[in-house]
């Protein structure tokens, strides 16, 4: 009878042990990918599991179809990318992509797949550097090798794009003090600038002006991602 208890304790003792080392947090997010406290703006759930200094996070739609699964490491104060992340296509529910990382950089295989999930890619990595790479075409011939990630490119580089900024906006609305605001938007597959917004506290006559001038901005070159045009996130920081 003794020995029953004490193993009862043991194993009591063990689950608690494992609730201090291990603990869930479900986030529910938006459209956006932002967090939200709404019911009727959930788009997404992200489940956070925390094992002493390992962190894994993954994204699943409202039908609960997982979008990606990405891995980490705490390092001091940082949060730093550690093993593999791996991300499904949103609309097919294929898998897409597979990153092996180290302390925050690449490290191992990248490796990329084609709609029926046969290999698209495998580069090598090694602590951050590219070492060697080879693409497939989707009946698994190698075919002339191109770059995982093109950044979308302003028409003529940066300088072309601050000469339109400084062409297009009106000295009459600037403030008498320098002031920095950060401006982020999209570039679309087609290349368009889509969805400017500033999040700093600005008076609303320059926010609308600085916006508008997104608005009306040309075209650019967009990103690609494995040899597809692809919508990319974009932070432009501006003094005036």
């Amino acid at each position: 009878m003794k020995k029953e208890k004490i193993t009862k304790l043991l194993f009591f003792v063990l689950i608690l042990l494992s609730i201090k080392s291990f603990s869930q947090d479900t986030l529910y997010l938006d459209k956006d990918r932002e967090p939200t406290k709404l019911p009727e703006n959930i788009s997404y759930y992200l489940i956070e599991k925390k094992e002493k200094k390992v962190i894994s996070k993954q994204l699943y739609d409202l039908n609960w179809n997982i979008i990606f699964e990405k891995n980490f490491i705490k390092k001091g104060k940082k949060t730093l990318s550690d093993g593999r992340s791996t991300f499904w296509n949103e609309e097919t529910g294929k898998k897409e992509v597979i990153y092996t990382y180290k302390k925050g950089k690449y490290h191992g295989e990248m490796i990329s797949f084609w709609e029926d999930e046969s290999i698209k890619r495998k580069d090598i990595y090694k602590n951050g550097k590219f070492i060697e790479g080879k693409c497939f075409d989707i009946n698994g011939n190698v075919v002339p090798y191109y770059p995982h990630t093109v950044n979308p490119e302003y028409f003529g580089g940066r300088q072309k794009l601050f000469e339109y900024i400084s062409n297009n906006i009106d000295p009459k609305k600037l403030p008498n003090k320098n002031l920095r605001v950060v401006v982020e938007f999209f570039i679309d597959k087609d290349g368009k600038v889509i969805e400017p917004k500033i999040n700093e506290n600005i008076n609303e006559p320059l926010k609308k002006h600085i916006l508008q001038l997104f608005h009306n901005m040309p075209d650019w070159i967009p990103g690609k991602r494995d040899n597809i045009p692809v919508k990319v996130k974009y932070h432009l920081p501006l003094s005036l």
